[in-house]
């Protein structure tokens, strides 16, 4: 028996590809952008998501896209994302946070609560921390991150494939944050 682990490989990438697709649309349906809404997303190669979140904010809103990859190694400073305070509706971010090392992801996730207005939403999706270790990241405690940065859950699930995969609904409450860090 010949076995073309090309065409393997293909069909593996394919699934994998779905897979995504459905996650990332799972996150967007949960962030629920509305007409009017000015909303960050936050990855690498954000050009999908933001195209996705422009459509549903219209010519009223506007979808911001802040690349990762444009600030490492020196993300994580006190105003690492460039909005004022409470402007923002929305933040969604998709397999980013776990690519941080720990002592950075407070000072990532307090930007976002700072950019955020009250009641704001935010969406991540990542590594649920039930797996151990990715390919080139650490999975990261995605609700208790969020908690302590100031947010409320307010959904949550975990699908699975080669590994479990966390979304996450918060949201940035009407009192300041007080920031409590073990």
């Amino acid at each position: 028996m010949d076995t073309n682990y090309d065409e393997i490989a293909k069909l593996e990438s394919l699934f994998v590809e779905q897979f995504d697709e459905q996650v990332h649309e799972v996150g967007l349906s949960k962030l629920a952008p509305q007409s009017g809404e000015r909303v960050l997303v936050i990855g690498f190669e954000t050009r999908d998501s933001r195209a996705a979140i422009a459509q549903a904010v219209g010519p009223g809103g506007k979808a911001l896209a802040f690349d990762l990859s444009e600030c490492a190694p020196a993300c994580g400073g006190a105003n690492l994302l460039p909005y004022e305070a409470n402007s923002l509706d929305g933040v969604f971010t998709s397999y980013s946070l776990e690519r941080f090392d720990a002592p950075l992801l407070p000072a990532v996730l307090d930007n976002c609560h700072r950019v955020l207005r009250p009641g704001g939403r935010i969406v991540v999706i990542g590594l649920s921390r039930a797996h151990e270790q990715g390919p080139d990241c650490d999975p990261v405690s995605l609700r208790r991150m969020l908690t302590v940065a100031g947010f409320e859950i307010k959904d949550a699930e975990v699908r699975r494939m080669w590994a479990p995969i966390e979304i996450v609904l918060a949201v940035k409450g009407n009192e300041p944050a007080t920031i409590d860090r073990p």
